[in-house]
């Protein structure tokens, strides 16, 4: 299932390669694993994109790389350019569906995490978003905190919130932090590993949030 964040960008896409900064590299999957689905919501079809058709394309695509690599998946990431909780009910139906004993063998698999700009409570429709995962089946979050300062993440984001929203969107993301961890989701948080970027105030954010990993820095 492809992801993003809302500043704009829902196309599907699988991650690959490496992503380097210094001495840090996040090695990625490539492109011959069909972790995510490519089905795309806009494209033409007499088939209506609904939350089953998606579900059903994952699964066919986990079995066929179960089959290919001969043993089963314990964890499902749900990540990439579009923001998974700008469409919340299709998530949660990925988390809640058979697709679970379809793609792992087993009732629940031992991880389902999201990756997320920690944007989703500014959807009014996805009040709670974290708790609602949690219930769902999801046992984790990675969410973009990026930086402690409100005018580097602003500019580095482009964060897009409802009108109606004055506060400003890093603060947003804290308080999804704070939910995530109340809920009882595991959470990563990640940073952007820049110069100006002051990693020791950032490290401190996260703890006062309720962190317990350091940042990762990309």
């Amino acid at each position: 299932m492809a992801s993003s964040n809302q500043s704009c960008d829902n196309g599907p896409m699988v991650e690959t390669g490496n992503i380097s900064t210094g001495e840090n590299k996040m090695h990625l999957p490539p492109l011959d694993l069909p972790y995510v689905s490519h089905i795309d919501d806009k494209q033409i079809s007499p088939i209506p994109i609904t939350d089953d058709v998606l579900c059903k394309d994952i699964e066919s695509r986990f079995q066929d790389a179960q089959r290919r690599r001969g043993t089963l998946y314990d964890s499902l990431v749900i990540a990439g350019e579009g923001e998974p909780t700008l469409r919340l009910s299709t998530l949660l139906s990925v988390v809640k569906k058979p697709i679970r004993s379809a793609c792992f063998g087993c009732a629940v698999p031992s991880t389902i995490r999201v990756v997320t700009n920690g944007l989703g409570d500014a959807v009014p429709e996805n009040h709670g978003c974290a708790k609602q995962m949690k219930e769902a089946g999801v046992s984790g979050v990675s969410v973009a905190l990026m930086t402690a300062s409100s005018e580097q993440y602003d500019e580095w984001m482009h964060p897009c919130l409802p009108e109606e929203i004055s506060t400003p969107a890093l603060d947003v993301v804290c308080e999804f932090i704070r939910g995530a961890i109340k809920a009882g989701l595991s959470v990563e948080v990640t940073g952007v590993d820049r110069e100006e970027v002051d990693k020791g105030t950032t490290e401190e954010l996260a703890r006062s949030l309720g962190v317990l990993e350091p940042v990762r820095w990309r």
